[in-house]
């Protein structure tokens, strides 16, 4: 039926061109005919045989590109590049878009993009559980090799049986793995950052959203052209490499880590007093932050911030590429530029911490938050009102650019805020950020499947004006319940105002070497050893001496001091007393 179809087809477009060429061949051979003889059987004929322009044209590009490309089972164009006869043949996929004109693509459109999302916010139930079960450094190395095997199916899953429902489930894991990502930020501010670089090492961590598109984009998209599967297994090997890096290299707390002396070990800890009641609110820590207005007030702005972030990360490549009409390759240049400049902002971090200090705490984080998302909006509002065409056609890479310098802004209220109203419990507020961050990618992806049809810049509209009102109201609920005083049960976690050398040795685990550069030391100093003894068996010498022993022996000396060391020092501390480091003003 379907070659029936096919033949008849071909037939009938065959058969109005030869008709459409006879009657122009008349045309200009008969001098006696005017323009009102050739106008008027002219549009008959086109009536007739074009009664529906659009069918025809899409039947004629389909058969056009059956006989010269082939297709695969979703009818997506594959072009051939035959280079050799020993040379591999490799694919390009043609970028499709978002646009459906079905349910069922529709359907599968909604189930792609909003996997990753909905990947996030299921994984976040679980994430912290397992993070304080097995311990960071496992098991974020376990979600970095699970997102990296997910990431390489990818390459091979799409043509495959039920291709398109194995990608989605392919991106739920990628947006699972991801779930672990700012707990474990949490995790790493709160133990390894000292009270006064809290908020920088915040800032830090957050600068993945930057790196990861300047570095993958311009990459990825010229390699994409030539065979779509090697970015993704690039990427899978480059996770592999990293998660092998990071098991090697990071440990819990700063105590077990081999490059961490005592002088900063001590610089770390200072001011971080670990009260009964921090242990016993830290097992569950939820129902004081979800009853506390200032939390969510972070959380709802979060939640704004990450709205702009999983738009312009997930659908910027396509919509220069769509609606600027920009070539991929150039669509991916031109969508890493704005993240180039947002990084460029984060590095001013001294500059707009001074400028946070001209005001008081909470009127900074107010100021800076506000400006952030009413700027943004104001923006998307632009380009809501004025699309890319005629003169704006170069306009949204700028504006696109704008959004994402000013949205830099917003770190410096609600994230700032997240340190200063939680103190020790600043690492679980940044912990549940995640469920409003796969609520933001899931939220994107769905509204822009949802109005974009025909991939044009009339059904953006919608979208941006959506995103400002959200960033408006974002503000708003900020801008009332925002605060930058720690809340009763965060008051005495931590004291900020201990940057002095530790008066306890509470916060030292002595499991392990205070001074981590000595663990490397002994161990090469234990390998010179058993060589020289080996060494010295297999040689002719006269005389043996047993290195291992002597060197057991060194070690138990110096474990034996540094004991009687401890012992002492914990004597004298508690003599000292507690208030020594206190300033005491005279009466005036």
């Amino acid at each position: 039926m379907y070659f029936i179809l096919k033949c008849a087809t071909r037939i009938a477009i065959k058969y109005s061109l030869e008709n459409r060429g006879r009657f122009l061949r008349n045309a200009v051979d008969d001098n006696s005919l005017t323009d009102a003889d050739i106008t008027g059987p002219l549009t008959e004929r086109l009536k007739t045989t074009n009664f529906n322009f659009n069918e025809t044209d899409e039947s004629y590009e389909k058969l056009t590109q059956e006989d010269d490309l082939h297709s695969d089972k979703n009818g997506r164009s594959l072009k051939w590049d035959d280079r050799g006869d020993n040379e591999k043949v490799k694919q390009q996929v043609e970028i499709e878009g978002i646009a459906h004109k079905t349910l069922r693509e529709r359907m599968q459109h909604f189930l792609i993009w909003t996997a990753p999302g909905f990947g996030m916010f299921c994984g976040s139930f679980f994430a912290s559980f397992f993070l304080r079960s097995f311990g960071g450094r496992r098991f974020f190395a376990f979600m970095m090799m699970l997102s990296a095997i997910a990431t390489a199916l990818l390459a091979v899953v799409f043509h495959a049986k039920y291709g398109r429902y194995l990608t989605t489930f392919m991106r739920f894991i990628q947006g699972l793995a991801f779930a672990s990502v700012f707990p474990m930020i949490g995790l790493v501010t709160a133990n390894w950052g000292t009270l006064k670089q809290q908020f920088l090492f915040l800032v830090c961590c957050i600068c993945f959203i930057q790196l990861a598109p300047i570095l993958s984009w311009p990459i990825s998209a010229p390699i994409f052209s030539h065979d779509y599967r090697i970015p993704f297994l690039a990427h899978a090997s480059l996770t592999c490499l990293l998660a092998l890096v990071w098991l090697a290299a990071f440990r819990e707390k700063p105590q077990y880590h081999f490059s961490v002396n005592g002088l900063e070990l001590n610089k770390i800890v200072a001011g971080k007093i670990k009260a009964e009641h921090n242990r016993i609110l830290a097992e569950n820590p939820c129902r004081p932050l979800i009853t506390s207005f200032s939390v969510w007030a972070i959380w709802i702005s979060a939640c704004g911030y990450f709205l702009v972030v999983s738009l312009v990360v997930q659908f910027l490549p396509l919509y220069c590429s769509l609606i600027i009409h920009e070539t991929p390759a150039d669509s991916a240049l031109l969508a890493a530029v704005p993240f180039l400049f947002m990084l460029v902002m984060t590095q001013f971090h001294g500059l707009w911490c001074r400028l946070a200090k001209l005001f008081s705490e909470r009127m900074s984080v107010i100021v800076f938050n506000t400006t952030s998302f009413v700027t943004c909006s104001l923006i998307f509002i632009f380009l809501a009102i004025f699309p890319p065409g005629g003169t704006f056609h170069r306009s949204a890479v700028m504006a696109f650019t704008m959004i994402l310098c000013s949205l830099t802004f917003s770190l410096y209220g609600f994230y700032r805020s997240a340190v200063l109203v939680g103190r020790f419990f600043g690492q679980f507020i940044v912990s549940y950020i995640q469920f409003f961050t796969g609520f933001a990618f899931f939220f994107t992806a769905a509204i822009v499947v949802f109005f974009v049809e025909e991939n044009s810049a009339d059904e953006w509209r919608v979208i941006f004006l959506l995103l400002a009102a959200l960033l408006l109201i974002s503000a708003a609920v900020f801008g009332i319940f925002g605060s930058a005083s720690p809340e009763e049960w965060s008051k005495d976690s931590w004291d900020p105002s201990a940057a002095r050398p530790m008066i306890t040795y509470d916060q030292i685990d002595y499991h392990a070497d205070e001074c981590g550069k000595m663990g490397y030391i002994w161990w090469l100093v234990l390998a010179v050893t058993l060589s020289a003894d080996t060494g010295l068996v297999h040689s002719k010498a006269q005389f043996h001496v047993n290195f291992t022993t002597v060197l057991i022996e060194t070690v138990r000396n110096f474990q034996l001091r540094g004991k009687k060391k401890e012992e002492e020092d914990a004597k004298t501390m508690e003599l000292v007393p507690h208030d020594i480091f206190e300033v005491h003003y005279p009466d005036t």
